[in-house]
């Protein structure tokens, strides 16, 4: 009997306990809205300045392309994120026009 009154009293806590964590006063929710608000307005007004400040793209924002392989071939473009993948690339359809002469390719990345 007093194991069922113990594991009752337990289990009660616990639901207790659970409730009381995902309740909420208005108080800090209205709190949370104002520095949510506060923070995106810092964020616009930071991002207005930036663009002001630069005058247009930056360097590391224009695209830089290169091409290799045959100007006749079949023509590929590849979009990479890192400069060391294009040269790769590049590398590997230089390796596979000399072993593939009647089936070239033009890279550009």
């Amino acid at each position: 009997m007093k194991k069922k009154v113990v594991s009752l009293l337990l289990c009660t806590a616990l639901a207790v306990s659970m409730l009381a964590g995902c309740g909420s006063s208005a108080d800090s929710s209205a709190a949370s809205a104002d520095a949510g608000a506060k923070a995106a307005d810092a964020s616009d007004d930071a991002a207005a300045e930036e663009t002001a400040d630069e005058g247009g793209a930056s360097e590391e924002d224009e695209a830089v392309t290169e091409t290799a392989g045959d100007p006749n071939g079949t023509h590929l473009d590849l979009w990479t994120f890192v400069e060391l993948h294009g040269t790769f690339y590049r590398d590997m359809v230089e390796k596979w026009n000399e072993e593939n002469p009647d089936r070239t390719i033009e890279l550009t990345t």
